[in-house]
């Protein structure tokens, strides 16, 4: 009686078995599986969290819905609101400035970018600091502003031997009137006033 041989798994040129390639194959296609449905699962909770953020705030369950998503709207800079839509679009003109005192006893007046000075181009380039203006000019956000100060110094921070000592954080605002009045003037707050250290400015 005959006993058949054994053969063994035949191999490639890289000394890998057709076997390998085929699990190393079904390995990635697996990997690439596991990524997409977690991409997928990802893209769901977000459309799912800003819907919940923009939902009528008006019932318990959307309250409840509204605190489970509001540590990641917030975290990720998502949160809106429909405050710029009528009946009763948002009237606050708004803008922050630092005021930065250099070494020499100079200063220097430095405004956070304003979309009403800037080109179209601009805009959409600094849009986030538009937002980050209105959503830190409230007293609750305070925690923000020395950072905010600090980054004022930075950009403005010229001359190694004449470094930034002092930045005065403040903000201007003022009621856009009804069509026909008189504009107002800029009314002024000083929200910080924050010394500037050399490890700040590195």
């Amino acid at each position: 009686m005959k006993v058949p041989s054994i053969r063994p798994a035949r191999r490639t040129g890289g000394g890998l078995s057709r076997e390998d390639i085929r699990k190393r194959r079904v390995a990635r296609l697996e990997r690439r599986w596991h990524m997409r449905k977690f991409i997928n699962l990802f893209i769901l909770w977000h459309l799912s969290a800003i819907i919940i953020w923009l939902t009528v705030q008006n019932s318990s369950l959307s309250q409840r819905l509204i605190f489970i998503v509001k540590p990641y709207v917030i975290a990720t800079g998502m949160t809106q609101n429909w405050s710029m839509f009528s009946p009763n679009p948002d009237t606050t003109d708004l803008y922050m400035s630092a005021d930065i005192h250099y070494k020499d006893g100079t200063n220097v007046t430095w405004d956070f970018p304003r979309m009403v000075k800037l080109g179209y181009f601009e805009r959409y380039e600094r849009e986030r600091f538009r937002k980050l203006v209105e959503v830190t000019h409230v007293d609750a956000d305070r925690g923000l502003w020395p950072s905010m100060a600090i980054f004022a110094a930075r950009l403005n921070y010229h001359n190694k031997l004449n470094p930034p000592t002092v930045v005065i954080l403040s903000r201007h605002f003022r009621t856009v009137p009804a069509p026909g009045q008189p504009v107002a003037q800029f009314q002024s707050f000083v929200m910080l006033k924050q010394p500037i250290f050399p490890s700040d400015l590195q």
